[in-house]
């Protein structure tokens, strides 16, 4: 804890050093939202040929309930409830 507290403290341009982690946390972010929003889509396209968009609207539900309970098996049922109205081949 005390090194770590050393090493800020020994920072020359924190507001730089702020600005420079911020950028970075953008560009992270602009590549999480380009894949999530136009390589996965695509992906999806090409092997199901069907609407990726309503699919992905589909599963909120599903992230959701994976997220709030931090459990895989609660969001797998309603994956599997999704799965029910889209047939996909990984469904079967």
């Amino acid at each position: 804890m005390f090194m770590i507290a050393a090493t800020v403290v020994e920072i020359e341009d924190p507001v730089g050093s702020l600005l420079a982690m911020f950028r970075f946390l953008c560009m992270v972010l602009a590549a999480e939202a380009t894949h999530f929003f136009i390589t996965m889509p695509l992906l999806l396209w090409a092997v199901t040929r069907t609407n990726p968009y309503k699919y992905m609207f589909g599963c909120l539900k599903a992230f959701g309930m994976a997220f709030a309970s931090n459990n895989r098996q609660d969001g797998s049922r309603q994956q599997r409830k999704l799965c029910g109205i889209f047939e996909f081949w990984w469904c079967r």
